[in-house]
């Protein structure tokens, strides 16, 4: 009674409840939980960006939804970096990759119901784009140990992934995601911002307005908007690999190769970060596959975040170092880079509303746990000690 007394007064159910409904989750798949989620979820307004590529032989889409994908296992949107990518292409029959954008657990939707409002505003963006011939250049701004690896698309759009590595490389707050999304569109009328997330070093944090981390994203994306590169006529090329590893999600392995100068390799991975190890390993193996060619190509490693394996493992589950993951990325890279096509370009965003934890309740959820745990540090060594007690008394009488 005393245990479940605080979660029982903030959210209307108790605490063993909530235990009983995780482990339902973790053995189970159950989603029981959500319901727990919806009733405290708040209604929210969020974007999403799509860069469109209008191929021969296939469409390719990255789409760059400000929603994150959490909490864990089944539940909310933790695998909608596999399931969005998955509802277009089964409707537009193309090849989509979905990126973490600047979002932190803040909005992690409440049920995986709630990818229906996303997929509606991507196919929104994309069902009323008109695409047209384009070229593209790439430039890497940086400030201290930031820096933004971007894309420019006939200056009327762009692709900057925002990275730290190796130092650590977390969630951007949404706040601080609009302000460098605005500064990228100083120079192009659409700006696709996405946190590479490739710097997992076991630190938990996130990155606010007002932080120096996020002042130096700025002036990292700041860079990038006045520097100017070669352009070259656009070409796609794109491999999807899947491979069976706890550490990876649904979505697998997907590599898209940009024809600017230098050639972009982008390795965008389904897991919840990668350490700066592997990241560096992994840039060095793709640049090795191509010898000589490699020295001047540039490699951009992004992974998803996706909590569709933090279940019983934690929050913490960076990819690790396996040889055949390696042999995968190696393979999607030339495999992306024998499928390079011409194509058109078009970009989009929009709006939607949909359904999230939301902050204050983040909040709320973390200080009732901090208080269930205070409570039961007092509560549980008396109440075992009251037992013992009992026990021994009836033993005595017996």
């Amino acid at each position: 009674l005393i245990i479940n007394a605080p979660m029982k007064k903030s959210f209307g159910f108790s605490s063993t409840d909530a235990i009983s409904l995780f482990v339902s989750q973790w053995l189970y798949k159950n989603k029981d939980l959500e319901k727990a989620f919806e009733a405290v979820g708040a209604r929210a307004k969020t974007i999403i960006t799509v860069l469109g590529f209008e191929r021969k032989n296939g469409n390719v889409y990255f789409l760059t939804p400000l929603v994150h994908f959490g909490p864990f296992g089944n539940l909310g949107g933790s695998d909608f970096s596999y399931l969005l990518a998955e509802a277009v292409d089964k409707k537009l029959n193309s090849k989509s990759f979905v990126f973490h954008g600047t979002v932190t657990h803040d909005f992690n939707p409440v049920a995986s119901s709630q990818l229906d409002n996303v997929v509606a505003a991507a196919l929104g963006c994309i069902r009323g784009a008109s695409a047209e011939k384009c070229s593209v250049s790439f430039v890497r701004g940086s400030h201290e140990e930031c820096f933004a690896e971007t894309l420019y698309f006939n200056d009327t759009a762009s692709f900057t992934g925002l990275s730290r590595a190796p130092y650590v490389t977390e969630d951007i707050t949404f706040g601080l995601g609009m302000t460098l999304m605005k500064e990228a569109e100083k120079r192009t009328a659409v700006a696709m911002v996405v946190d590479q997330h490739n710097a997992e070093t076991g630190e938990i944090t996130s990155f606010e307005s007002g932080d120096q981390v996020g002042y130096t994203y700025l002036r990292a994306v700041e860079d990038a908007v006045s520097k100017k590169a070669r352009e070259n006529s656009l070409k796609v090329g794109v491999s999807f690999r899947t491979i069976e590893s706890g550490f990876l999600g649904r979505a697998g392995i997907k590599v898209a190769m940009i024809s600017s100068e230098p050639q972009y390799a982008m390795i965008l991975i389904d897991s919840n970060g990668v350490t700066p190890k592997f990241r560096e390993q992994i840039i060095r193996h793709v640049k090795s596959v191509w010898g000589n060619a490699g020295k001047g190509m540039e490699v951009g490693v992004f992974t998803t975040d996706t909590h569709a394996t933090n279940v019983v493992r934690g929050v913490l589950n960076p990819l690790k170092a396996e040889d055949r993951i390696l042999q995968e990325i190696s393979a999607g890279v030339k495999e992306a880079m024998e499928d390079m096509q011409e194509a058109r370009f078009f970009a989009a965003n929009k709006w939607f509303d949909i359904t999230v934890l939301g902050a204050k309740q983040s909040i709320e959820i973390i200080s009732t746990v901090n208080s269930i745990v205070a409570v039961a540090k007092i509560t549980l060594p008396l109440i075992m000690f009251g037992a013992i007690l009992v026990l021994f008394a009836l033993l005595v009488r017996g």
